[in-house]
């Protein structure tokens, strides 16, 4: 895996019950020009913006996760992006905003370990296998579980 490096300084999405999470996805329809501006600069750049969680005062909470834009379309709306989840960090500061963009000052060494990348060796697969037969056969679907099994 090639190295990644981290931006010091990000534009944050902040939207009231969105969280991203590392590892994961999060797809958003964005309509807010100000959203749609913070995408916009990251699309130029390196792709790259934050989501953290507003306070009832419009402060933001201390922590967020850091995002890369992986899809990206225009609706008649807005727009709509896929972000996947990099690693958590702490807003150190929030600066000053540029232009619509809220912007923050980030530190990651807190969850360095987000970075790691998942060992798939590591999966109880047995298990894994077990408790999906178990529910498929509660939900009354069938599989092809010679395929599923020889499955990576």
């Amino acid at each position: 895996m090639k190295s990644l490096v981290l931006p010091d300084r990000l534009s944050v999405l902040a939207q009231v019950g969105t969280v991203l999470f590392p590892q994961g996805y999060l797809p958003l329809t964005l309509v807010l020009p100000a959203d749609i501006q913070i995408v916009d600069s990251a699309l130029r750049k390196d792709r790259f913006l934050g989501v953290a969680q507003p306070r009832l005062n419009g402060t933001l909470f201390n922590s967020g996760c850091l995002g890369r834009i992986t899809t990206f379309s225009e609706t008649e709306d807005g727009i709509l992006i896929v972000l996947y989840g990099i690693c958590r960090f702490k807003i150190t500061t929030e600066l000053r905003p540029y232009q619509q963009c809220r912007r923050v000052e980030a530190n990651y060494l807190p969850y360095v370990e987000d970075m790691e990348m998942a060992d798939p060796d590591v999966m109880d697969r047995k298990r894994l296998l077990s408790t999906l037969k178990l529910f498929m056969m509660r939900h009354e679907i069938v599989a092809n579980w010679e395929d599923l099994e020889g499955a990576s």
